[in-house]
């Protein structure tokens, strides 16, 4: 799963350690690919609707 940094439209807080993607507890939620951020399956939860377009 692939998350793009320009599809990005708010960020409330994280950390990184090298090219890994934290929150602040400390759980790595994805690793930085450059023009995306491929994430974690198990490091996260998600909640919306998707639009394709």
């Amino acid at each position: 799963m692939r998350c793009h940094k320009d599809r990005i439209t708010k960020v409330f807080s994280y950390e990184t350690d090298g090219d890994k993607v934290c929150c602040r507890c400390g759980q790595v939620v994805g690793i930085d690919k450059g023009l995306f951020i491929k994430m974690v399956h198990k490091g996260f939860t998600a909640k919306g609707t998707k639009i394709n377009t």
